[in-house]
């Protein structure tokens, strides 16, 4: 089983072993990390154990390469389709998370955040602001 997390505003002189180094000490898999680039800087990253990634998301806001990125929960199907995406060139399908909102997602593609009791370091209000997002309601 592995985790995928998506990493944003990943520099264009990352590379994957850059990738690797910035969560060093944490099991991520042969062809466990997948940059997509683009204008957001995407990159997927597969970890081998919830334990992994919960202790992935605590460097969520740390410099890679000098440049903070921003590291969100994801899927497989996710990490998928943004990969199709960037092939074919469509950049329609292809949800990016900004501002705690994930913008352009078909309902089939949303992924589902979880609650988990001690789990990511992200505040109950935060995770409901976000499940909100993906349900289209928008909370001041």
């Amino acid at each position: 089983m592995s985790v995928i997390i998506r990493l944003q505003g990943l520099p264009w002189s990352a590379s994957a072993m850059n990738i690797r180094h910035f969560f060093a000490g944490l099991s991520i898999p042969a062809g466990g990390v997948h940059i997509i680039g683009g204008d957001g800087g995407d990159a997927f990253i597969a970890f081998s154990s919830d334990d992994d990634a919960r202790m992935a998301m605590k460097k969520n806001l740390c410099p890679l390469n000098g440049t903070p990125v921003q590291l969100f929960l994801s899927s497989k199907s996710e990490m998928q389709s943004v990969i199709d995406a960037a092939r074919s060139g469509s950049s329609a399908v292809m949800p990016a998370p900004i501002g705690g909102v994930l913008q352009n997602v078909q309902q089939q593609q949303r992924p589902q955040f979880p609650s988990m009791s001690g789990g990511f370091p992200m505040e109950n209000q935060n995770l409901n602001n976000v499940n909100n997002a993906l349900a289209g309601q928008v909370n001041d």
